[in-house]
């Protein structure tokens, strides 16, 4: 699956999101939200559900140009507030979304 294609809703009671201010924080929040599964998919045989992404911490500071120390920043800010949880292996991580549905509902 690519993650290129398709798109996400942002509901602009963003806006007023405690992290929104925090440029780090806000744009790892939405590289999230735009990576992560909008249908459960396997991956060598787990299973990534809708919300969860699987990835590493070198990745996305690739992908969103943040240093390490600036990712695990603003990841341990997401943890704290319950944005997402996080389970990691030696390999990689999965990264959830906790309120995946309430960001991107489909039903509307």
């Amino acid at each position: 699956m690519s993650s290129a294609q398709g798109w996400i809703k942002l509901h602009r009671s963003l806006l007023e999101w405690e992290w929104y201010k925090d440029l780090n924080t806000r744009s790892l929040f939405l590289h999230l939200l735009i990576r992560a599964n909008f249908k459960d998919n396997k991956f060598q045989g787990n299973t990534i559900k809708r919300g969860q992404l699987l990835t590493g911490i070198n990745v996305l500071s690739l992908e969103t140009s943040l240093s390490v120390q600036q990712l695990r920043t603003s990841l341990k800010k997401l943890k704290s507030t319950n944005e997402i949880t996080i389970e990691t292996s030696t390999k990689n991580s999965i990264i959830t979304i906790v309120n995946y549905d309430f960001y991107q509902n489909s039903d509307e």
